[in-house]
Formats: structure tokens, sequence, C-alpha cells
């Protein structure tokens, strides 16, 4: 369809152009010369309102008031051909005057729409580029064509409004038009038709009010160029949705290039040019008008020098902080570590405050991106640098030293106050992963160096302690920090359970443990911990609460991520029979397919834990999870499940699943069911088992002791 269309407006630019041509040379006599004249604006016309209608929703309406101005334009020929050719006589102004100036209307609303589908966001040098240049010829339309056009004896006012809006008009269009072209794209074949059409038709109305003005006769080439608009507007509406010229483009290039300088230059100097040209020449001078024109550039070309110098200031800010921000990780690099530890030591010794000084590296780092690759390995170095910083913000400073080493600045903070930020920040690291941590304080009148090679000392003596340690080097020597449990650093949890019901049935089979905090919501609680390095600590609290609270009936359901799992303190909390465990596996966390990893899972099925991957469909649990985790429960995330009775794309995902689910002895678990029309669609498409609101919400097991084991049908 595409390309049969493309075909047709070719074939009909051609017919048009060739038959515009032929009026030229033909120039046929009689009634036939407005009739040729006529048909091939009707043409143009014809394909510019067919290209509309077939647009998409989204582009329609833009390119509907084209057409209509085409429309418009079209009716204004057809009324002066009418007046001349019926009356002998085109009186001025006339009801074709209104028709012409009610499509320069038509077509600035398309241009302005166009121009507003296209815009990303507010693009002040676009505007101020497009301002300059249609100020410019503002300028020169109002001294040439506007001004002569209100002057003369015996001339109505009407006649001299109506004179001055064709040019008026013709400026406004060509303000958008440059607004247009100025924004930064490739060029397709729509958008130079259009241009194209309305440069031409500026250009054809310009000649017309000169000519006009000096009383002579058009050229007799002129019917073609008011043909050419017609056919080139028309043929770019033609033009198939890949033309699209409504599609969002970048903002338009703000930064300064010779020809933007000229640009600026020529728009400043025009109006003195124009007054000394015109003084030679003998011409009414229109001090007045060049004047204000004169200001009106002045003001816009300082607002756009304005412009680049805030960009260059930018520009300048912003290398200053590539060249002190690490390109992996976003923190401080070696060198504004340098500059801020000599900053942080001048201000210390002046206001007699304490600087702690901190050097970590991460524990065997290079194995973990010989098991997991270089991809997982820059990952954590991202997020533990995230948490630290997050941690640290308005506390201390953190800088990527180099490699896998990081190192802080605290000032203010005494080693002896330093101790429950440490620890914080120790437990923080990503990935399942540990650190070793070397922490010295700065003493007045020292090189701010020493204070790091003494931090440096401190962090070797944690590794050969047998690493994930925080060693300490204060006056009395070395010394480590006892290690700190993994609950200590979270909140207070109380479990609550949600059933899991056969979804046949409605029969209670299992429920899943969910956590509550206090004054925080889960969400709020969890995306915390990961912001700050603490997930695994809080997931193993959860576990911990959850097995410790009164057994609901049927398996239990938990959920936990692959790193969590490596975590020593997790088979302290899990039971070693887990033939009534599902362990769901959770979406947020990025981890590949290793061997440990597999081995880890089979280790736990073999203590008969089943295992489950969690909100199948958001996150890191897409298909490529699924596969290699092979789970027994495949929980489908409530995105899937929502309105699925309405959504046959969503059923039609469910079923596929489900198909995959039955071949590999899995089952589908659907979450966030809340209608029954939702609960039916899921049966009926093969999913085993169910949970939400409309089952039951989530409680205390205490309170759940009176619940029924099956849920009425509804």
């Amino acid at each position: 369809m595409r390309q049969l269309w493309r075909a047709r407006s070719y074939v009909l630019l051609t017919a048009g152009v060739i038959g515009s041509v032929a009026l030229v040379i033909v120039q046929p006599s009689g009634i036939w010369t407005p009739l040729w004249y006529l048909g091939i604006a009707a043409l143009g016309t014809s394909m510019a309102v067919a290209g509309a209608v077939h647009r998409s929703k989204a582009e329609r309406r833009i390119w509907v008031a084209i057409g209509v101005g085409q429309v418009l334009y079209l009716a204004g020929d057809a009324l002066w051909y009418m007046y001349k050719n019926l009356l002998s006589t085109v009186p001025y102004p006339s009801f074709a005057d209104v028709a012409y100036l009610l499509r320069y209307g038509a077509l600035l609303l398309g241009l302005c729409w166009l121009v507003q589908r296209r815009r990303t966001g507010r693009d002040r040098a676009a505007f101020l580029d497009a301002a300059i240049i249609s100020s410019a010829f503002a300028l020169l339309a109002t001294v040439f064509l506007i001004v002569p056009a209100t002057r003369g004896t015996g001339v109505s006012l009407l006649s001299r409004v109506v004179a001055a809006a064709y040019p008026v008009g013709d400026v406004l269009v060509l303000a958008v038009l440059v607004q247009l072209a100025g924004r930064r794209r490739v060029r397709n074949l729509a958008f130079g038709a259009l241009a194209g059409g309305l440069v031409i038709l500026l250009a054809i109305d310009v000649v017309y009010t000169l000519v006009v003005a000096s009383d002579r006769t058009l050229p007799a080439w002129s019917p073609v160029g008011y043909l050419l608009p017609y056919l080139l507007i028309g043929f770019a509406a033609m033009q198939p949705a890949g033309e699209s010229l409504a599609e969002a483009t970048p903002d338009h290039d703000r930064s300064p290039t010779a020809r933007k300088v000229v640009a600026l230059g020529g728009a400043l100097v025009l109006g003195p040019t124009l007054l000394a040209v015109r003084y030679l020449c003998g011409a009414p001078l229109d001090p007045l008008v060049i004047s204000v024109g004169t200001i009106v550039s002045c003001f816009l070309v300082l607002a756009r020098l304005l412009d680049l110098f805030r960009l260059g200031e930018a520009q300048s800010q912003q290398l200053t902080a590539l060249a002190r921000t690490d390109s992996l990780t976003g923190v401080a690099n070696r060198r504004s570590w340098d500059h801020e530890l000599a900053r942080a030591a001048v201000a210390a010794e002046s206001t007699g405050t304490p600087l702690a000084v901190v050097v970590v590296d991460l524990d065997q780092f290079k194995n973990y991106n010989d098991e997991y690759g270089h991809i997982a390995g820059d990952q954590v170095l991202r997020d533990t640098a995230g948490a630290w910083a997050k941690i640290l913000d308005g506390r201390g400073f953190v800088a990527r030293y180099g490699g896998e080493e990081f190192a802080f600045l605290l000032p203010r903070t005494a080693l002896a106050l330093a101790e429950p930020l440490l620890h914080l920040l120790h437990r923080s690291v990503a990935g399942g992963q540990t650190c070793s941590m070397g922490v010295t304080e700065w003493q007045p009148g020292e090189d701010p160096s020493e204070a790091t090679a003494r931090a440096d000392e401190a962090m070797y003596e944690a590794k050969r302690a047998g690493r994930n340690q925080i060693s300490v080097h204060d006056r009395a020597g070395l010394r480590l920090l006892p290690r700190q449990t993994a609950l200590a650093l979270v909140p207070e949890i109380t479990p609550v359970f949600q059933p899991i019901v056969d979804i046949q049935t409605g029969a209670t089979v299992g429920h899943e443990a969910l956590s509550r905090f206090v004054g925080m919501t889960p969400t709020d609680a969890f995306a915390e911990a990961r912001r700050n390095g603490t997930t695994a600590s809080l997931e193993i609290a959860a576990i911990d609460a959850a097995l410790q609270a009164p057994r609901p009936p049927g398996f239990l359901s938990l959920n936990v991520g692959l790193s969590t799992l490596f975590q020593p303190e997790i088979d302290q909390v899990l039971p070693y029979d887990l033939s009534e465990i599902v362990l769901e596996i959770t979406e947020y966390e990025y981890h590949l397919d290793t061997p440990a990893a597999v081995l880890r899972l089979a280790e736990l099925r073999g203590r008969g834990a089943r295992i489950a991957i969690d909100d199948l469909g958001v996150g890191f649990s897409n298909l490529n999870r699924l596969l290699w985790l092979a789970p027994e429960i495949i929980k489908l995330d409530m995105s899937v499940v929502r309105e699925v009775h309405t959504k046959s794309g969503h059923l039609a995902m469910v079923r596929a699943l489900g198909v995959y689910a039955e071949a590999c002895g899995a089952r589908l678990c659907a979450e966030g069911i809340e209608t029954s029309d939702e609960w039916h669609a899921l049966a009926d498409a093969g999913v085993a088992l169910g949970q939400g609101y409309l089952f039951g919400r989530p409680q205390p097991a205490i309170s759940m002791s009176h619940l029924p084991t099956q849920v009425p049908a509804a």
C-alpha cells in the first residue's frame, strides 16, 4: 500500500507539472485558460485532501488544516476567474481575497500543530533563530511591501488593510517554516516538497506585490509559480507514513557555528544598511519602521548571544565534572579524591574537627569477574558506588580510587563515632560480594597522603585477617572491629500471609509470606535497601520473621534474591527440610546463568524446595531467566493478569505460557486477581494457582485460623 501511494504521488505530480508548463507554452484562449488552470489546481488540492484523509490519527489534524488551506486557495482562484470572465472586472477587495487570506490562517494552524508535534520540549534556541531570520524578512517586507501597500491616494482603508495582510501572512508562514526547518533531523521527501511549495508560494506572492505596486504585468511564467505550491503540498501530503513529518525530533543544535554568527551579524546590520541604501537611492527612508525593526532584531540577537554564553558555561561545567568523575560508577575519580582530601584536611585543621579517611577494596573481585563476566562486575561496581554515595549523602565523600578500590572521607567524624556508619557501608556491597575496609584519622599538621597510606595499610590488614573485615589504624596500632550481624541493620518486620488458591476449585493450598514495616511501605523499605546495599540482610530478616511466625496451612512461599541465597546467614534461618517451602526468585536483581547458581538451586531442590520465578514480565524476570531457572512455579505479574478477560493479547500470552508450563511440568500462578471475570478467564486458560484480593488480603497468621480453606464461587 505504501509503495502504491508513493507511485501515485509521483504520477500525479509529474502530470501536474507537465500540465502547468504546457499551459504556459500553449496559452489557450477564452474559457480554456481558467479551466486548464483550475483543473491542475484541483488536482493538487485533491492530492492534499486524499493524503490528509489517509494519515494516522496523530497526524490527521495537521494535514486536514493544510488541506483546508488548499481548498480555500482553490476557492479564491475560482472566484477570481469568475469575476474576471463573467464580470470582466475583478473588484478589490473581493470574496476571493477573503478565501486567500483565510487560507493563510488554515496553513498557519497546520504548520503550528506540526511544530508542536515535532517538539520534544521547550526549544529556546530554535525559537530565537527562527525569530531572528523572520524579523529580518519582516523588516524587508514592511519597507518594500507592507508600507507601500498602505500608501496612495483614492484608495479605501479596507483595500489598504487587505493589501498589507498578504505580506503579513507571508511573514508569519515564513517564521513558522524557519522554526520547522531549524530542528535537527534527516530531511525526507515530504519535508522537501512541503517546504519547497511554501517557499515558491511566498516568492510568487512577493513578485505579485512588486508587479502590482509598479503597475506592470505579471510574467508569462507566473501560472507555473502559482500551480507548483498546489502540486508540491499535495505531493507531500500523499507520502506514506515512513515519510512522516510529525515525529518528535531532537532539540535544535544550540552550539555556536560560523553560519550562526554570520546570521546574527547580518541581522544586526540589516537595519542600518537598509537605511543607508534607501538614503543613497533617494527612496523614502521610513525611519520609524527601520528603527523599530532594528531594535527588535537587536533584542533577539542579544537574547541568542546570552543563550550561547550560557551554553558555553554549561559545557565548561560539564567538562570539568567529567574530568573529575569516574565514567563507570559516576562517583568522583582519583583526581577529585586528591583535591578533596587536601581541601578537607585544611578545613579540619582550621575548625579543629576530626577527619576520618577510609580505603575499601572489594574482596576477590577478579574471581567474581571470571565467574560472572565483566558486565556483571561493572554492574556490581555501579550499584555499590551508588549505595555508598546514597549513604554518605551529606555526611562524607566517596571516590573510586582505582579498579575495585574506593576511598571515603568522613569530615567531623572521630573514629569512635564512625563505627556505626562504617558497618553500614561495609554491608552495602552489591551482588552478594564483600569488602575489606581500612580506616584511620588524619592528624593535624601531617601530609594528607600519609593518612591515606595508613588507611591503605589497615585495609590490607583486614584482608590478611580473612577479608570481609573492618580494620582501624589508630595511635595504638591496628585493630579489627567486631563483626556486626546481618539482622542488626534492618527495621522491625511484621510478617503477613496472603492465600494462594487452586484456581480451578478456589481451595487454599498455600500462602505467600510478605513483610510489613513501621512507618514505611514494603515497596519503600526494599527500595531503600536496594539503594544502600542491604537487600540481602533485609530479605534474610524477612524470611526469618516469616518462619518464626505461626505457620498457616499449605506450603509457604518466600521471596528471595539469588545473591541472598549465597549469604552464609541464609542457611542459619532456613530449615534443612524445605519440602513445604517455595523460594520465589525476585525480579529486581541482575544475575547470569552461572554454574554456582545452578548448583545452589540444585542443592536447595535436593532439600525439598520448589523454585518459583516471581513477577514474570517485569524487571529481570524475563524469558531467558525462565529458561535457565526451570522453575516449578511460574508467577505471572499482575500487569499481565489485570483485565485479562478483555485483553486478547494478555490472554494469548497466558495461554502460551500455560502450554510451556505443561510441557515442562511446571504450574502457572496468577498474581493480583481482583475480579471473578479475571478468575474465570484464567481458569479457562489453564492457570493452576492464583492469589489476589479476590481470595484474600495479606493478614497476620494469627488472624487466619478462622478463615475457610476454600473460596466460595463468585
